[in-house]
């Protein structure tokens, strides 16, 4: 009897049975997804404005700074800052 690999006794021997195989197809999948998103990117700015937006703040700005605006993202307080106080 001839055990030679071919293409069904390789799918055996690399996934064993269909179970396998079927959640490596969707690791496939999903990994491969990921990679269709956009890329992270940056802009370039002038030396001026790039010092400008990380020196912002409250005081010279009249807006919160970036990492504060991250701070409240982070605990879900954006909402509330951003209506006036009651007088």
């Amino acid at each position: 009897m001839n055990h030679g690999v071919n293409g069904k006794n390789l799918l055996r021997m690399l996934f064993g049975n269909r179970t396998r195989f079927l959640a490596a197809c969707a690791v496939i999948a999903v990994t491969g997804a990921g990679c269709l998103t956009k890329p992270m990117g940056a802009d370039r700015v002038s030396t001026r404005l790039f010092y400008d937006q990380v020196a912002a703040d409250a005081l010279n700005s009249g807006r919160p700074s970036a990492a504060t605006v991250s701070l409240l993202h982070q605990y879900d307080r954006l909402k509330k800052i951003a209506t006036p106080p009651a007088p």
